[in-house]
């Protein structure tokens, strides 16, 4: 999932998760490591393991392209993975994020914190192929938005 040609690319480690950003725009984002520790702690159990991609709207275009045949950038991706412990990948693109955070007059930080969780439900097996799981996922990420002080992004 990384591009290992961006010189700019950084990587650390958090409690579950590999974090790679290869987009200069994350880097001044206050908080962003303790609040992806304090996600993944959260959400996943030991020995459940991730790597979250911060990205940019060129690169996760490609993605999108590649895995999903999607022309288009999009806020958040997830690859789940086949192995036991190791659950996936997450690209968040910053550009997306932060169009629809100002389109949608939203905390840049509240929106992020959503498409990351977002983004490991999708990782635990959660999904809104259907009005049914849709609802079922949509409640899950509002209650843990709510337990964190953050308002019903769907509203």
């Amino acid at each position: 999932m990384t591009n290992n040609s961006q010189p700019d690319e950084k990587f650390f480690t958090i409690d579950h998760a590999e974090i790679i950003i290869d987009e200069e725009s994350w880097q001044p984002t206050k908080n962003i490591a303790e609040i992806m520790a304090s996600v993944t702690k959260e959400l996943l159990k030991e020995p459940q393991e991730i790597s979250i991609l911060l990205t940019n709207d060129s690169h996760i275009r490609n993605l999108n392209l590649d895995f999903r045949g999607q022309d288009k950038p999009t806020n958040v991706l997830s690859f789940p993975s086949d192995e036991e412990f190791y659950l996936g990948d997450i690209a968040i693109s910053y550009n997306t994020l932060a169009r629809e955070a100002e389109e949608q007059d939203k905390d840049f930080l509240h929106h992020f914190i959503h498409m990351l969780i977002h983004g490991i439900l999708h990782l635990l097996g959660y999904d809104h192929e259907t009005d049914d799981e849709a609802l079922e996922m949509e409640a899950k990420e509002i209650k843990i938005l709510e337990d964190r002080g953050i308002k019903n992004p769907y509203i």
